[in-house]
């Protein structure tokens, strides 16, 4: 009974040492850890000087334009018109805030098709306009979904007379389908 004793209490005196040993060392390295953090330094963005003063880079002036862009309903079966400004710098960039209006819905009771819908370029040239877009996960819909997407598209390019026709890539290439259910007319005609 004696042996089972000693044996308890070396093993309850060596758990000790452990405890205490790893509790110090846990304690030191937070210690450390805290006053390395704070005698680090903390990096900030501050404007340059001459972003900081307004005469030393002039801002674009901004084109305002009236447009009407097309949400879902919240059934998924039909366009909602709705007008909206537009503001852009260049004249080009007119179809890229076109395309980002698309992505943002004005209220709870529209679906903004083009939320899960990236554009990486918007190139015009002699009246034809291509769109290179991505298709994120959360952006993909089903086949009525995809129909009022493209429908919304043409109808918002459209509204700009100078166009003749767009076309839409996805990552850079012609594609079949944008969505994997509608065909994707290479390039969208009047």
């Amino acid at each position: 009974m004696r042996k089972n004793l000693t044996k308890t209490a070396c093993a309850v005196l060596v758990a000790a040492v452990c405890l205490t040993a790893a509790a110090g060392c846990g304690t030191d390295k937070q210690t450390k850890r805290g006053a390395e953090a704070s005698s680090s330094p903390v990096a900030t963005t501050a404007p340059s000087p001459a972003q900081a003063s307004p005469q030393a880079s002039p801002s674009p002036q901004l084109t305002s334009k009236s447009i009407r862009v097309y949400y879902g309903d919240l059934d998924a079966m039909k366009l909602v018109e709705q007008e909206t400004t537009i503001r852009y710098g260049a004249d080009a960039a007119k179809y890229e805030a076109a395309f980002n209006a698309l992505r943002q819905s004005p209220d709870s009771k529209q679906v903004a098709l083009l939320a899960g819908v990236a554009l990486l370029s918007a190139k015009a040239e002699s009246g034809n306009l291509t769109l290179d877009v991505k298709v994120e996960d959360t952006g993909r819909l089903g086949a009525p979904g995809e129909q009022l997407l493209l429908d919304a598209l043409r109808k918002t390019m459209f509204q700009f007379e100078e166009l003749k026709t767009f076309d839409v890539l996805v990552g850079g290439k012609k594609t079949e389908s944008l969505m994997g259910h509608m065909d994707l007319p290479h390039p969208f005609a009047r």
